[in-house]
């Protein structure tokens, strides 16, 4: 029995408990967006998160986590305006967390725009009230839970 553990253990520091895997640049990484964003309140700049909603496994090795945070911005945004012009919003995410911690970068972008209403209201102030001017549009919201499809950039190793 001793002689058994004694070669476990001579033998043990040979094998790596963590695989080195190259993730490939152009990998495909599905996000969920975990709340909402609104082109109302939100600002250009703000930070946005969402979640992988699959699992990215190389070679049998799991590299990011079902989970993992991602994180980007708003990068574009228009308040919803009189005359029903609508709200738009573009979010960007640029990075997402392998499990061993390595940021990977990414790009995954989703833009919004909200139902345009600016024909009907010039129509309805012409005809009936020019007070239907002020009718204001509906902001682009981006909902809690909406998949967005990211790609990675480059080769990134990660400690599996």
């Amino acid at each position: 029995m001793k002689r058994a553990m004694i070669f476990l253990l001579a033998w043990l520091p040979g094998i790596a408990l963590s695989a080195e895997v190259r993730l490939p640049g152009g990998t495909a990484i599905v996000l969920t967006t975990t709340s909402s964003i609104n082109s109302d309140t939100s600002s250009v700049g703000e930070a946005v998160t969402a979640t992988v909603t699959t699992a990215v496994v190389i070679d049998g090795v799991t590299v990011i986590a079902s989970g993992a945070q991602a994180t980007g911005t708003v990068n574009r945004k228009e308040d919803s305006g009189m005359i029903g012009q609508s709200g738009k919003l573009t979010v960007e995410f640029t990075s997402v967390l392998a499990v061993d911690g390595t940021s990977v970068p990414i790009v995954a972008t989703k833009t919004i725009e909200a139902k345009d209403e600016v024909a009907g209201t010039v129509v309805v102030s012409t005809l009936l009230c020019p007070l239907a001017l002020l009718n204001e549009g509906d902001a682009a919201i981006l909902p809690a839970g909406t998949q967005i499809r990211a790609i990675s950039i480059g080769d990134v190793t990660i400690n599996g």
